[in-house]
């Protein structure tokens, strides 16, 4: 029998799709850039082989931060400099706190179950 049960955040209790959209579009707004889907689109795409490469073990997360924006920026056609835009995205990110659906339901089944 499991007493303790660990939780991944992202895409199990809070919606990094919508909370990395969110944030994306906060710092455009931010730096005055035009937000676009296809912006976000690229970030998605990015964003996946990077942390694929984090698996494997051939990228460490300070070196997606360095360039991740400006691999993004790069295959949207955005002139701007990646790491101040990371900079602002992770801040706002922080912030973020969009839930998946059943989250909160899923939390109060498993608080009754296991030690908190």
């Amino acid at each position: 029998m499991f007493n303790t049960v660990f939780l991944d955040i992202d895409n199990t209790l809070l919606d990094f799709d919508k909370c990395a959209k969110d944030s994306i579009k906060k710092a455009c707004e931010y730096f005055s850039l035009g937000y676009s889907e296809k912006l976000f689109r690229e970030f998605i795409k990015t964003n996946d082989m990077l942390w694929s490469m984090i698996e494997k073990r051939t990228l460490n997360k300070d070196e997606l931060h360095k360039i991740r924006f400006d691999l993004v920026f790069k295959d949207a056609e955005i002139n701007f400099d990646g790491q101040t835009f990371e900079k602002k995205f992770r801040e706002f990110l922080r912030e973020s706190h969009e839930k998946v659906d059943g989250a909160d339901e899923l939390l109060s089944y498993l608080v009754e179950k296991y030690r908190r």
